[in-house]
């Protein structure tokens, strides 16, 4: 079991990764209903502009081929950053759930779920891979100028 801190807050342990929340929430929003209201004076139903989606979240996972363990989670720090609101608990059985779509979440909205430690372990990282990929990049830059530079040379040249 993971080591909890001293006001009893998980660490970052059980996460879902920024490309899992996004993939949650589009496939939330691919079968979300608009929600209406009535309109009294015009006796009409009019759009609110507010996207419900009603489901479970076993059947999110399964459809994206997911553990069960982060459609939980993902739907969590969707709430958590105000992506989603709950307006109904699922219930065993009979009732699936019902949630109001927000807004999509954003790579800072994840952030804001991490702790400093993880911020600066993920932007080392980043980093890393930029500097190897930019190191590759000089390294057949400089191949390429050599075969070139040994193609324009004169015999003359190549023998002193």
């Amino acid at each position: 079991m993971a080591p909890r801190l001293p006001n009893g807050e998980w660490r970052n342990w059980r996460t879902c990764s920024y490309r899992t929340l996004r993939l949650v929430y589009g496939y939330m929003s691919e079968h979300a209903e608009p929600m209406y209201y009535y309109a009294r004076t015009t006796r009409t139903f009019i759009p609110s502009g507010v996207s419900v989606f009603v489901g479970r979240v076993t059947h999110i996972t399964n459809e994206l081929g997911l553990n069960r363990r982060y459609g939980t989670d993902a739907i969590r720090e969707l709430a958590k950053v105000g992506c989603l609101r709950q307006l109904r608990a699922p219930t065993p059985g009979a009732n699936p759930g019902k949630w109001e779509l927000r807004r999509p979440p954003t790579r800072v909205d994840w952030f804001s779920l991490r702790d400093d430690l993880f911020i600066l372990v993920w932007s080392q990282r980043v980093m890393r891979r930029a500097v190897m990929a930019q190191t590759f990049r000089l390294a057949e830059e400089q191949a390429r100028i050599m075969r070139e530079g040994a193609k324009t040379r004169q015999p003359s040249e190549q023998k002193g």
